[in-house]
């Protein structure tokens, strides 16, 4: 014999459960160029912003980057976003110091991958702790990609989605 107790708890993880089958992801890599945790010494205004040669980068730079010098690697790309522009201090960049130092980018140096949690952003905060699996849009879920920030993105699985968007516009079904 079940308590009343049992049945209340039961009938309010319900209405919990059937929000979660569906949630928002919006695609935000973290391998941008303005993401302080890529960086050995974020670049301030007019430092030297240099990259191993050695290593492959594929990175993004969706603002502005003011430096003295870009030193590039040897392979690699590095996309632009229609909003970048090179020679005025980005929002992320310290004011200029009294002498250049040395910045040295140490982001993710392979294309951004589908299943990466760290790549999605929900567009709800939720405040339950979740797999990581569950943290990358599903077969019911809705995934977007701002059509206006260039992207390269590896998938080596076959993905299926509820609603996909590029920028405004959603995918055939």
């Amino acid at each position: 014999m079940t308590s009343p107790l049992t049945h209340i708890f039961l009938f309010l993880l319900i209405p919990n459960l059937s929000q979660a089958l569906s949630e928002v992801f919006v695609f935000k890599p973290h391998n941008n160029l303005e993401y302080a945790d890529n960086w050995f010494n974020v670049p301030c205004e007019d430092d030297d912003a240099k990259f191993d040669a050695q290593k492959i980068v594929i990175t993004m730079l969706s603002q502005s980057l003011k430096t003295n010098m870009i030193d590039l690697p040897n392979d690699g790309v590095i996309f632009l976003d229609e909003q970048a522009q090179l020679g005025i201090k980005g929002d992320f960049q310290c004011n200029k110091r009294k002498s250049p130092e040395d910045a040295s980018f140490h982001g993710q140096v392979t294309t951004s991958n589908y299943y990466d949690y760290r790549n999605w952003k929900p567009q709800f905060n939720y405040s339950w702790p979740r797999l990581h699996a569950q943290m990358v849009p599903g077969s019911q879920d809705t995934a977007f990609f701002d059509k206006t920030k260039p992207v390269r993105i590896e998938i080596n699985q076959i993905i299926k989605v509820g609603e996909l968007f590029f920028g405004d516009v959603v995918s055939l079904s």
